[in-house]
C-alpha cells in the first residue's frame, strides 16, 4: 500500500509534468504556425485562390494554442479575408484607369517579381542603387520604373509613373490592411515571410513619388505591422504635409517636411537632395541641424558639410575645443581631415598645452590628435603638429603608460609615433626605425629636430612663404 509521503510526492510532480507538457505543446504549435505562415505567403505569391489559402489557415488556428504567433497569424488571416471579399469586385484594369482604380488594383500587384532584393522597394523606398549595378545614378524605384524589360501592367509601376497625381488616392489607402499578391520570402533567412498589405504599398509609393520619408522604419518590420496608434500618427503626418504642400513644387514640398522632422528622419531626404544634384539646398538643411538643443555641434553633420565643401561645422568644433580639456578622436579626425589654417593652429595650441603638462593618459589630447593624423596621412598640413611632438626624452607611450628609466624595449612613445608619421609625410629618410631600441630611435628623432630647425620649418612651418608649395599650414 503506497505511503503518505509517496502520495504527496506524486501530487507535487504531476502539476509540473503537466506544465512541461503544455509548454512543449505550445512550442510545437508555434513551429507549426510558423511553417503555415510561410506556406501561406508562398501560396499568395503563386496566385492560389484567396478562399483556399484563408480556409486552410483558419482551420489550423482553430486548434492551436494562443500565442504571439497565433495573434499575428490571425491578423494575417483577416487581411486574406479582406482580399477574398474584394477580389471579385475589382474594377476593370484599363489604360485610362483613375487613381482610385489603380490603388484598388494594388491587390493584384506582384512587385516582388521585379527585383532580386524584394524588401527595399517597400521598406526603404528612398534606397539608392549602387553605381556598379546600374552604371548610372538612380534611386531604386526610378531604376525599376525605367527598366526597358519591366512589366508595365503592374499597378504599382503604373502608379509611380503617374507621380503626384496619385497622392490623394494613396493617402486614402494608408489604413487599408487588405492583403496583396506582393510578398517577401527569403530562403534560409531568420526574417519572417510577409504578405504586404495595400497600406504597405501605398506608403512606399507615396515616399517613392515624393522622395520624402514619413516614419523611421525598424529593420524587418513593415508599416502594416506597427500598432494602430503609430500608424494613425504617421497617416496624420502625411495628410497634414500634403494639405500644406500639394500646390508647392516637389522640391519645396520636400524641404517643408525636412524642416518639420528631426535629423534622424531628415538625413535620408537630405542625402537624396545631394544625390539629385541639389547640394546647396542640402547644405542649407544640414546647417539648420548643426547645433543641438544644448548648443553643441553635431560632429556627424559637421563632417558631412565639410565633405560637401562647407567648413562652418568644422569651424564651430574647433572653436569649442579651444577651452576643452579633452578631445574625442572623431572630433580630432574631423579637424585633421577637413581643417584649414585656423583649425590647425587650434590643434597646435592643444598639443603644446598637453605636452607641457606631460599627461600620460592614453586619451590625452596630444595622443588623440596624433592618432587622428595617422588616420589622415594625406594631410601634409599636419607636419608642423608632428614636429611639436619630436621630443627624444618623451617617455610616454602611445598606450598611455610611462616608460621606465633606462628602458630599451621598442615600446612606441608619442615622439616615436610622430617621427614615424613625419617620415612618411615628408617622404624623407631620417633612418628612423620604430622596431629598433630606444637609444637608436632617439638619435633619429634628434636628426629630425635638426632638419626641422634648419630646413623643415621653412618648407612646412606656419610663417613660411614656401608653404603654399610645400603643403604646410597656410
Amino acid at each position: 500500500m503506497p505511503t503518505l509521503a509517496w502520495a504527496c510526492s506524486l501530487l507535487a510532480v504531476c502539476p509540473l509534468h503537466a506544465f512541461g507538457q503544455a509548454k512543449v505543446g505550445k512550442q510545437q504549435d508555434d513551429q507549426k504556425l510558423g511553417r503555415a505562415w510561410t506556406k501561406s505567403c508562398e501560396r499568395v505569391r503563386d496566385g492560389d485562390p484567396w478562399t483556399e489559402i484563408a480556409d486552410e489557415l483558419e482551420e489550423l488556428l482553430s486548434t492551436a494554442h494562443e500565442s504571439r504567433t497565433h495573434g499575428m497569424l490571425r491578423q494575417h488571416l483577416d487581411s486574406l479575408r479582406a482580399a477574398e471579399q474584394q477580389a471579385p469586385l475589382l474594377p476593370d484594369d484599363r489604360p485610362e484607369a483613375t487613381p482610385e482604380v489603380l490603388v484598388a488594383l494594388l491587390l493584384k500587384s506582384r512587385l516582388n517579381e521585379l527585383q532580386r532584393d524584394r524588401g527595399n522597394l517597400i521598406s526603404a523606398p528612398l534606397h539608392r542603387m549602387p553605381r556598379t549595378l546600374t552604371r548610372s545614378r538612380a534611386m531604386h524605384w526610378d531604376f525599376i520604373r525605367d527598366r526597358p524589360d519591366i512589366d508595365f501592367d503592374d499597378p504599382a509601376i503604373r502608379i509611380v509613373k503617374r507621380g503626384r497625381a496619385m497622392i490623394p488616392a494613396l493617402i486614402y489607402a494608408l489604413d487599408d490592411q487588405t492583403a496583396t499578391r506582393c510578398t517577401f520570402i527569403l530562403a534560409n533567412s531568420t526574417q519572417s515571410s510577409m504578405v504586404f498589405r495595400r497600406s504597405d504599398l501605398a506608403l512606399a509609393l507615396i515616399e517613392a513619388i515624393t522622395r520624402c520619408k514619413f516614419y523611421k522604419a525598424q529593420r524587418g518590420k513593415w508599416f502594416s505591422q506597427y500598432d494602430e496608434a503609430f500608424r494613425t500618427e504617421t497617416i496624420a503626418t502625411v495628410e497634414k504635409w500634403w494639405q500644406i504642400t500639394k500646390d508647392s513644387s516637389p522640391l519645396e514640398a520636400r524641404s517643408h517636411l525636412i524642416a518639420e522632422v528631426d535629423y534622424d528622419l531628415a538625413r535620408t531626404m537630405i542625402e537624396l537632395l545631394v544625390f539629385d544634384g541639389e547640394e546647396s539646398r542640402a547644405i542649407a538643411h544640414m546647417k539648420s541641424f548643426l547645433l543641438t538643443t544644448e548648443g553643441k555641434t553635431y560632429l556627424q553633420i559637421a563632417t558631412r558639410l565639410a565633405e560637401l565643401g562647407d567648413a562652418e561645422g568644422i569651424t564651430k568644433i574647433a572653436e569649442r575645443l579651444r577651452t576643452a580639456k579633452t578631445i574625442h578622436v572623431d572630433a580630432a579626425g574631423a579637424l585633421v581631415a577637413f581643417g584649414g589654417r585656423r583649425e590647425y593652429k587650434i590643434l597646435r595650441g592643444i598639443i603644446e598645452d598637453d605636452l607641457a603638462r606631460h599627461d600620460a593618459g592614453s586619451k590625452s589630447p596630444a595622443t588623440v590628435i596624433l592618432q587622428a593624423i595617422a588616420k589622415n596621412k594625406n594631410r601634409r598640413m599636419a607636419i608642423p603638429l608632428l614636429a611639436l611632438a619630436l621630443n627624444p626624452e618623451d617617455d610616454i607611450a602611445m598606450s598611455g603608460q610611462t616608460a621606465h628609466v633606462g628602458q630599451t624595449s621598442p615600446a612606441e612613445t608619442r615622439a616615436d609615433f610622430a617621427a614615424k608619421l613625419l617620415q612618411e609625410l615628408t617622404r624623407r629618410n631620417f633612418r628612423f626605425d620604430p622596431a629598433t631600441e630606444r637609444p637608436l630611435r632617439q638619435k633619429a628623432i634628434e636628426r629630425m629636430r635638426d632638419w626641422w630647425q634648419h630646413e623643415g620649418e621653412g618648407l612646412y612651418g606656419y610663417h613660411s612663404a614656401a608653404i603654399r608649395r610645400g603643403g604646410g599650414i597656410r
